[in-house]
């Protein structure tokens, strides 16, 4: 990494923090969509709205594949923080901690606060264009989420935690 010059660094985590940002944005949004006016859409034959309501008869997997990509993201800017500050300051247990924390409280605002407002107030400007994305990326990150989701409900069974899976109200049909 010591070739990479520090200015692409820099662009790199701005990048993916615009991309967390979309994550963070498509969950809230595909959760705080109305479902009536979803079925709407369908009706009239809204393409997006379509993609939408396939993707929220999955919502498990839908909201995996956010989450696995969102936490990628977090985690590799956090690395990309870590290097820019040991190219800036060398090794340095403070620096370190004070980069970790300042990337923290970048993802919470800009990451996850800021985009998860934004998009409960305009959920349906966000979560149809959003599920030309998300539906690639829910096949794509398939074969990781899916052994996730077995892991899960192995701790759940483990637990005796009942999973509710009454898929019927999340129907759009």
């Amino acid at each position: 990494m010591d070739d990479i010059p520090l200015g692409a660094l820099l662009l790199a985590v701005v990048v993916i923090l615009i991309c967390s940002g979309f994550f963070s944005a498509a969950e809230t949004s595909m959760m705080a969509l109305s479902r009536h006016r979803l079925r709407h859409l369908v009706r009239k034959g809204n393409r997006g709205a379509k993609l939408t309501a396939h993707l929220l008869t999955h919502t498990d997997q839908l909201l995996s594949s956010i989450l696995f990509g969102n936490t990628l993201l977090n985690a590799v800017a956090a690395a990309l923080t870590q290097i820019i500050v040991l190219r800036l300051v060398g090794h340095n247990e403070w620096w370190l901690l004070t980069g970790t924390l300042m990337i923290a409280f970048i993802i919470l605002i800009f990451s996850e606060i800021l985009p998860k407002i934004v998009a409960s107030s305009y959920p349906e400007r966000i979560a149809l264009p959003s599920s030309y994305i998300l539906a690639p990326l829910n096949k794509l990150f398939y074969p990781v989420v899916s052994i996730a989701t077995a892991i899960v409900r192995g701790l759940m069974r483990l637990a005796r935690i009942e999973l509710q899976t009454d898929q019927s109200k999340h129907r759009i049909n």
